[in-house]
């Protein structure tokens, strides 16, 4: 049952307060994540040969599984393939750091990191317990030959903010309608554009904004184009995207960058977050010591597929124990719920969205 909070017998302590403030650390907390990828040596036939090949197809998964973990919803069997797709060629730019297995019958010196770890990731020599910046420890484990098992730790808060700019993101449970005009030879990219519209989440409506104008046109290679193989005219694409008086603009030879570019622009603007993002006072009570205050707001910003941020504004004393009030960032307030019915019940606490507390001042 829900507690209420009785104005009258609420006593502030400050200083409490103010302690717990200083020690809760605001970072969003990252946990690594298991990979196992199996790779064929003897097999010509096999997408996977190497270690190296599969050490980077691990990245990959860890990397995807951590974005699907992120959305604040689920996507339907074809956009999570794109999304995937999406994600992969990304996936070295979000690993933060990997512990890799100890497998049998290969020496220690074959097990040195490859040239395609990723530039600030933290390898971890087989057998070995390290701690990673920011993280917890990882710990090396004995695999079988030719399965490479890893433990991943991601950039979370990276990844999600290439959800954002992709429109993924804010799009799980319905689409951002927007008008499309295709200049010219550019109406021969209704196919891409389509697969484009499918990953990002938009759907076209005519006479609303978003406005969308894509151009083509051929261009000369330039010197560095020529020595990179381009050696004829070739398209380059050109867009611009109209909403709310704003204009984003972007060219270039790939049709994708343009895209995202653009939406990039329209979902990380100031206000973007308007309509689907609600803010919510919580209300937690029932702990009998600091501590669980400090605890709850870790575990809190972690619950990253419903919570956007979570704020602690105070800590009160109740006549029955030490109360807290969190300013919540959510897209869904059902899931929140439920959450939060899931997960404090048991250990004898009680939540309201009242926000009773939070109003004084």
């Amino acid at each position: 049952m829900k507690r209420n909070f009785v104005t009258p017998h609420i006593v502030r302590f400050g200083a409490l307060a103010m302690a717990l403030l200083v020690l809760i650390c605001a970072a969003s907390p990252v946990c690594a994540r298991m990979v196992e990828v199996n790779w064929s040596p003897e097999d010509e036939q096999a997408e996977i040969r190497t270690r190296d090949a599969a050490r980077t197809v691990g990245f990959k998964r860890a990397v995807y599984d951590e974005a699907l973990d992120l959305l604040p919803g689920s996507l339907n069997e074809h956009r999570n393939g794109l999304l995937y797709q999406y994600l992969a060629p990304k996936a070295a730019g979000f690993v933060l750091s990997y512990s890799e297995v100890v497998q049998a019958g290969i020496p220690q010196e074959s097990l040195a990191p490859s040239v395609d770890t990723p530039e600030g990731a933290q390898s971890v020599a087989p057998g070995s317990l390290t701690l990673a910046p920011g993280q917890g420890e990882a710990l090396s484990v004995i695999a079988a030959p030719n399965t490479l098992r890893m433990e991943v730790t991601v950039n979370r808060t990276g990844l999600k903010a290439e959800l954002k700019r992709a429109g993924v993101y804010f799009t799980v449970s319905s689409p951002q309608p927007y008008d499309l005009s295709l200049l010219g030879s550019a109406a021969g990219a209704w196919d891409e554009i389509g697969r484009l519209q499918a990953l990002s989440g938009v759907t076209v409506r005519r006479g609303t904004e978003p406005l969308l104008e894509v151009d083509t046109t051929l261009v000369e290679p330039t010197e560095q184009e020529i020595k990179d193989g381009l050696a004829e005219a070739a398209p380059m694409w050109s867009g611009s995207l109209t909403a709310q008086g704003r204009t984003w603009k972007a060219s270039n030879r790939s049709l994708e960058e343009v895209w995202f570019e653009l939406w990039g622009g329209f979902f990380t603007r100031p206000g973007a977050e308007a309509g689907t993002v609600e803010r919510v006072p919580l209300s937690v009570s029932g702990w009998y010591a600091p501590d669980g205050v400090q605890a709850f707001d870790k575990e809190l910003a972690a619950w990253d597929e419903v919570v956007e941020s979570a704020q602690l504004r105070e800590v009160l004393m109740l006549p029955d124990g030490i109360a807290a009030v969190w300013s919540v960032r959510t897209l869904d307030r059902a899931s929140l719920r439920l959450k939060l019915d899931q997960n404090l019940p048991d250990r004898g606490l009680s939540w309201d969205f009242s926000g009773q507390p939070e109003s004084r001042e």
